[in-house]
């Protein structure tokens, strides 16, 4: 907190629940040494800052295989009570996430005082919600903002996290922030319909945007989004160098299709981690698709069933 309040940018005390104290990247010219010093040496044991804790409660879970691509299980990155962090790998336009600061410690019988505030991302981006008569609760809503956008208060640098802080105030000081951070992936490149449905993902990496393959390894496709009139999603189809294949929405590859190009038959498939090297003979790492030997079978309702539904599920060894 004290490094925080003592940045050159934060001249009044309402700038602590501003971006100006809480940088992408902390720069030592930006340290005013003196006033951090003051304001160490005027804490008193009846007087103590507040800690802010939090904790997710409810969040919608991305299915691997069918939402994602990745060797991860999920988009939880982790959970403390001073940070929850998402990686956005599923492909809905808008996250949602409801977090509870109720836990927030307090030395001082004062009563704690909320403050949510958004210090990296697009403001029309993103929407957060204290509960009525619990502003320590609040619903969090964030639209995609993609990889690379300018960082709030640097404009030479860039971010691909989008953040979000729990400030608690006890009346004579205020808290450290605790965070709420969603991470896009650089290497994306994606492509939505103005009411938010996905159309297209293209892996293969955008030139000098890169990420960590701890967070999302490397691809080499483009996945094509279909629907029906109705707007559902019927499936997607891969484009990989001059070859695509179709797949169902529950993300099988579609083996065979009856007369109106709906999938009869689908292998279930996997995904692997490869390791390699180019003509050069540098390393090389990505993930690839493989077949199971588990197979689908799907039927329709009537003609006009766009989406049917999986019957069975029998084995059959892949073939190349």
């Amino acid at each position: 907190m004290l490094l925080r309040a003592s940045q050159r940018g934060v001249r009044e005390r309402g700038d602590y629940l501003t971006r100006k104290a809480h940088p992408v990247v902390f720069d030592g010219a930006g340290l005013d040494l003196l006033r951090m010093v003051t304001l160490a040496h005027d804490l008193a044991t009846n007087s103590l800052p507040p800690v802010a804790l939090l904790r997710t409660i409810d969040e919608p879970r991305a299915a691997p295989g069918r939402d994602f691509f990745d060797l991860a299980n999920g988009e939880v990155l982790f959970d403390s009570p001073a940070a929850v962090a998402r990686i956005v790998r599923g492909m809905a336009y808008t996250r949602r996430i409801s977090v509870d600061g109720r836990a927030s410690r307090n030395p001082m019988p004062s009563p704690l005082k909320a403050h949510w505030v958004l210090l990296q991302g697009d403001p029309g981006k993103v929407r957060i919600t204290p509960r009525a008569g619990e502003p320590l609760i609040a619903d969090i809503e964030v639209d995609y903002h993609g990889g690379g956008f300018p960082a709030a208060t640097n404009s030479p640098l860039r971010t691909s996290r989008v953040e979000i802080a729990l400030i608690v105030e006890n009346g004579a000081h205020f808290s450290p922030p605790a965070f709420v951070t969603f991470c896009y992936l650089n290497h994306e490149l994606r492509k939505y319909a103005g009411d938010g449905r996905i159309l297209a993902v293209d892996y293969r990496g955008a030139a000098g945007r890169y990420t960590d393959p701890a967070l999302s390894l490397p691809k080499q496709w483009i996945d094509l989004y279909l629907y029906d009139a109705r707007n559902r999603l019927t499936g997607w189809t891969r484009v990989r160098g001059g070859e695509s294949e179709g797949f169902t929405p529950d993300g099988a590859r579609v083996l065979t299709r009856d007369a109106h190009g709906r999938a009869l038959t689908a292998r279930v498939v996997s995904y692997l981690r490869r390791e390699g090297r180019d003509d050069a003979g540098h390393p090389t790492l990505e993930l690839v698709q493989t077949d199971t030997d588990r197979v689908r079978r799907y039927r329709y309702a009537s003609d006009d069933d766009t989406l049917g539904e999986p019957v069975d599920e029998s084995r059959q060894p892949a073939t190349d």
